[in-house]
């Protein structure tokens, strides 16, 4: 292993986390200093930060590296060699008498030299790439990580095509930067380094004049350098809104289609491709100008040279031989010029890339992924909600409960009914603490929720929710998807493949899974889309199942079903309610799934308005729960 020793998932994701990295405390620790980006705003705009930020992201290639260089030394010294050689060249054929050995003898020298410079270059280009590629895929690991382990609601303020895009085109910005063009750019100033030397050997005054166009070459690289880095961030913002429109559209492609949207889908994709193409002009103008001025100052400074290298021979100071030797230098150091100028505007557009992906790396979740330390092994079902307040991040001034209190005891069928918008799915997601209350608790087995550790705690939870989600794998992993145990030992034996069918079985399954050509292994296409809804939602409830989960939560599960779907998924779940002593949540608009609930709460405006068995609301003729069942709000059998 070049990076010396592999390293656990967690010490490379907070190595490329961390801001400032000291190299000789990283090679001890394997992780640097934390830091974030508005530290870098105390200090200018945070340049020199993110650059040693982005060299640093190279660092456990460092062995790697090291070999490359070796191979950009040796391939750099020898094609400065060959030109030092052909103006040797040049003075044996002025030199007729002694010119046809000297000539001979040069030709073998260069075509040794030129072998020895193609095996290193070969070593310096692969060593680069692959260190390269080894960067991209260790950073991309570490941001997805990143973006897994945010709170949910950060996912609710960002699109998905954005944050794709962050993973994708920004990585991939990246990728080249801290490797395959570092390599060329030591490479070019190696040469133009050697170069220098080479001509200051050969005739300093010569080389004075030649040197005279760096003041501004400098000045006005520095100037466009900053231009181009706020530039570059603009042009990646806009390509990720594009982003986001573009995959909003795609996956949405089938109501596209219905209501013959795909020209207006077409018009927003193109506004967005619109906003970044004016600012890449802006950046291609800027780029453009600059390529034009160093040309310029290059072209001049040869000129010069031509002239003034000219009179030098005339007047015996050079040799011809020297001359040409000294232009080949000048032209060589011209063209490494030109290639520093072009990775420095691609170095300018990765400072931009840089600070949208170590924004996100930087980012720490409001919510702690892991929850806290209470690990809980066993689970009663106990569940209560004390005087809990609560309101989006995304929209904090919209209150969705206000002092809400319930409890849910113990192995009971709970289940919660009220208006649309009056907080229903919100006391599911605090149960499954997607977000924390903002005032007030949410307690399990009479331990704050916020205190549990999260895996321990959600291997006892299970949920069905109103859109089942699937993933474009075969059916047995979809089912199997979240049962750790299963998953950690990946077994195929008799007694996992009873629980599976069992679990099918439970869920009114089995039967359509049987039909399949590959049964259980069938693929079931991206989202389940080769799966009719209901068939879907009882894959997922199969899932939820196989799991065993000590509380199940239920989120109007039948509601998006045709009449046949909804009556084998409600089999399914009449069959589940009080089984294995498990509680259970419901949310349901049916009145035969709610009619047989242990209890149930009635939340309007972020409280529970009324709580009690269906026979006790039922009495209450002024209550709302009355009021739902005579405005037919529940399922057809409610109308009588």
């Amino acid at each position: 292993d070049m990076d010396g020793g592999k390293k656990t998932e967690k010490e490379e994701v907070s190595m490329l986390a961390a801001p400032d990295g000291k190299f000789e405390e990283a090679g001890k620790t394997g992780a640097f200093q934390r830091g974030r980006d508005d530290d870098m705003s105390k200090k200018g705009d945070g340049g020199s930060r993110m650059t040693r930020r982005l060299f640093a992201l190279a660092w456990p290639e460092r062995y790697l590296l090291l070999l490359g260089s070796i191979g950009l030394a040796v391939s750099s010294a020898t094609n400065l060699v060959v030109i030092w050689i052909i103006g040797q060249m040049v003075n044996a054929i002025v030199n007729k008498e002694e010119g046809g050995a000297l000539l001979s003898s040069s030709f073998i020298k260069i075509m040794v030299i030129f072998s020895i410079s193609s095996l290193f270059t070969f070593m310096r280009a692969y060593v680069f790439t692959l260190a390269g590629d080894r960067v991209v895929k260790r950073l991309r690991f570490a941001l997805f990580s990143k973006i897994v382990d945010q709170d949910i609601a950060f996912f609710d303020e960002h699109r998905t095509g954005e944050i794709l895009n962050r993973l994708s085109d920004d990585c991939g910005i990246l990728q080249n930067t801290v490797t395959t063009n570092v390599s060329m750019c030591l490479r070019n100033i190696v040469t133009v380094i050697g170069a220098l030397l080479m001509n200051m050997a050969i005739c300093w005054k010569l080389t004075l004049v030649m040197m005279s166009v760096v003041p501004l070459l400098a000045v006005s690289a520095v100037k466009y350098g900053k231009y181009v880095k706020t530039v570059s961030k603009a042009v990646q913002d806009a390509l990720a809104a594009a982003s986001a429109t573009a995959e909003e559209s795609i996956s949405n492609v089938r109501t596209v289609r219905s209501f013959c949207g795909e020209q207006n889908a077409r018009g927003k994709y193109s506004e967005k491709l619109e906003s970044a193409f004016e600012l890449a002009k802006k950046r291609s103008f800027a780029y453009g100008s600059f390529a034009g001025f160093m040309n310029f100052l290059g072209t001049l400074a040869l000129a010069f040279v031509f002239y003034y290298g000219g009179l030098l021979v005339l007047s015996g100071e050079l040799s011809i031989g020297e001359l040409s030797s000294f232009n080949g230098y000048t032209i060589w150091l011209a063209a490494s010029i030109g290639m520093l100028t072009s990775l420095f505007n691609d170095f300018m557009k990765a400072i931009g890339a840089s600070k949208r992906v170590f924004e996100l790396l930087d980012r720490d979740p409001s919510l702690p992924i892991a929850g806290g330390d209470v690990v809980m092994e066993e689970m009663k079902g106990l569940i209560e909600f004390r005087d809990v307040h609560f309101s989006y991040p995304s929209r904090p001034e919209s209150i969705v409960l206000s002092g809400l209190s319930l409890t849910i005891r113990p192995g009971q069928t709970f289940a919660l009914v009220g208006p649309s918008g009056g907080g229903k799915s919100t006391v599911v997601s605090l149960i499954k603490r997607f977000y924390d209350p903002t005032q007030g608790g949410v307690f399990i087995d009479n331990v704050l929720l916020r205190d549990l550790d999260r895996i321990s705690y959600m291997r006892h939870v299970g949920s069905v929710m109103q859109e089942p989600v699937l993933f474009a794998t075969s059916i047995r992993e979809n089912i199997t998807y979240g049962s750790d145990e299963y998953l950690d030992s990946m077994r195929h034996d008799e007694e996992w493949e009873r629980r599976i069918e069992g679990a099918a079985k439970s869920a009114n399954a089995w039967e359509f899974i049987q039909q399949f050509k590959d049964g259980i292994e069938t693929l079931v296409g991206e989202k389940g889309v080769r799966l009719s809804g209901g068939q879907k939602q009882r894959i997922a409830i199969a899932r939820a199942l196989l799991k065993q989960p000590k509380v199940l939560l239920l989120d109007e599960a039948t509601s998006a079903l045709d009449a046949e779907s909804e009556r084998l998924v409600q089999a399914a779940i009449d069959g589940l309610l009080g089984q294995n002593n498990r509680t259970t949540i419901i949310i349901a608009h049916r009145l035969s799934t709610i009619r047989n609930a242990d209890s149930i709460a009635v939340i309007s405006e972020g409280k529970a308005v009324q709580q009690g068995t269906h026979s006790e609301l039922i009495q209450e003729k002024e209550g709302l729960y009355a009021n739902l069942i005579s405005k037919q709000m529940f399922a057809a059998e409610s109308k009588v």
